[in-house]
């Protein structure tokens, strides 16, 4: 068993060089370029604690997810300072207050305690999601007999009205076009692509099938603070960017059928505005994952996250009187945080309140078909 394993005790000092002189008001960075890794923390490797991991992979065998965890952060920086104190008087010489390379702090490094803070809940409904998806991949044949009579008539509607030049005339009309376009012909095109790949591949069995969903947030935001000296006035603007990722992921060997006759799904689907409550709790999408349990014969799983991070740091320098020369400072690392548990399918229905801007669209195309 191979394990990999690299310590970060996050001490800055590990990776910068502090240099105080005598003739500065504050010690200088030495930095190293944004093409070396200013710090790195490696987890176990992939497959660390399976033997004969990578040799097994490559013989085809489904191996399972292990935990897997990894921190990394990069960046630069470029700060120099000149300025000169001249005051009038013979009693003052001139001076040096600051000359050379100078970046004041430390605080736009992106630490491994920032990123591990904003870790998110790894949550099992995103491997669940995954293996319905794995399921979806057959054609929904029953379901899609059941429909015939509705397609026929979406059809015969839409020539009348594209041979007609008839145009929506009012709100009716138009939501109901939208939901057409929606839940009609939108759907159609799925069910008929779903078919031509059953059919392509009706020779295949038990295959290897992978799928992975998950979702993203981002967040951005700027501070501003001010630092009045006798010599100048600095503004020190910090930027932080943030992008969580959470993801599920499923691979199995499993014989989807080509063609499914699903009673309890394609009961499911015939309920009026099913789909709507599937936007709460997605009931179709709980049962696409029991007949996924129930048929196949391997899967692993895992839940993961990433969680990425870059911090910025720009400094306007405004002189005082009698104090001369120049200044300017930046400053900017990226970091990410990776981390990996394997997990098992949950076997229950998750609330899931998703309403996005399509979905917001056809709520309002259905409560246009109620009171219109």
């Amino acid at each position: 068993m191979e394990r990999r394993h690299t310590e970060f005790n996050g001490n800055v000092s590990d990776y910068y060089e502090l240099q105080a002189q005598t003739n500065l008001l504050a010690p200088y960075v030495s930095y190293r370029s944004a093409a070396v890794p200013l710090t790195v923390y490696e987890g176990w490797a992939n497959g660390w604690e399976i033997g004969g991991f990578h040799r097994r992979q490559r013989n085809g065998e489904l191996l399972p997810h292990t935990p897997y965890h990894a921190f990394r952060v990069t960046g630069s920086a470029a700060g120099t300072s000149n300025l000169i104190y001249d005051p009038p008087g013979p009693d003052w010489s001139k001076q040096w207050i600051v000359h050379g390379k100078w970046v004041p702090d430390t605080s736009w490094i992106v630490s491994y305690d920032e990123l591990n803070a904003l870790r998110p809940e790894l949550e099992r409904r995103f491997v669940d999601a995954a293996a319905a998806k794995i399921w979806q991949r057959g054609h929904d044949t029953l379901t899609f007999l059941t429909e015939l009579r509705d397609v026929r008539k979406l059809f015969v509607d839409t020539v009348k009205r594209i041979l007609g030049l008839k145009f929506p005339k009012d709100w009716r009309q138009m939501s109901n076009d939208w939901l057409s376009y929606r839940y009609g012909w939108r759907v159609l095109l799925f069910d008929l692509n779903d078919l031509t790949d059953a059919i392509v591949n009706l020779s295949h069995t038990m295959v290897r099938l992978s799928e992975k969903t998950g979702d993203r947030s981002n967040s951005f935001t700027v501070t501003e603070t001010t630092n009045s000296g006798f010599y100048t006035n600095r503004v020190y603007r910090y930027t932080r960017q943030v992008e969580i990722l959470r993801r599920g992921s499923v691979v199995a060997d499993i014989a989807v059928p080509k063609f499914k006759f699903d009673l309890i799904q394609t009961a499911w689907e015939k309920i009026p505005y099913s789909f709507v409550f599937d936007w709460i709790i997605n009931v179709g999408q709980y049962l696409s994952t029991l007949d996924f349990i129930w048929m196949s014969t391997d899967y692993t799983a895992s839940v993961g996250c990433l969680v990425k991070m870059k911090k910025e740091l720009f400094i306007t320098t405004t002189l005082k009187p009698y104090c001369t020369g120049t200044e300017f400072c930046t400053a900017s690392s990226s970091g990410e945080l990776r981390w990996r548990v394997p997990t098992e399918l949950s076997n229950r229905p998750h609330l899931n309140v998703k309403i996005d801007g399509l979905r917001l669209a056809d709520l309002i195309s259905l409560l246009f078909q109620r009171i219109l």
